[in-house]
């Protein structure tokens, strides 16, 4: 008969830490929409450039919706767009 180790302070820390990750980044999967594997296509695709300005961004980049998930618009690789922070800023002060 084998017993279970008891968990200690740090151990329920880790734990609870990576529930809170993942919970976190499902939320946002959620809120962008998008399929993680599309974006990394795209992202790819764009050689992680920005699609207005062309800079190279690295991981500094976000998906834009074209048209808004508010005015119908889908969760699709189509209805996407890589852009800079700066950009991005940008084009929803526009749209707003």
């Amino acid at each position: 008969m084998t017993t279970a180790e008891p968990i200690t302070g740090a151990d329920e820390k880790s734990r609870t830490a990576q529930l809170s990750s993942s919970a976190q980044s499902e939320k946002m999967r959620k809120e962008m929409g998008f399929k993680r594997t599309e974006v990394n296509e795209l992202l790819a695709l764009c050689h992680r450039r920005c699609c207005v300005c062309h800079r190279f961004c690295g991981t500094k980049i976000e998906i834009h919706h074209i048209q808004p998930s508010e005015a119908g618009g889908e969760d699709s690789i189509e209805n996407a767009t890589p852009l800079c922070f700066e950009c991005h800023a940008e084009v929803q002060l526009y749209n707003d």
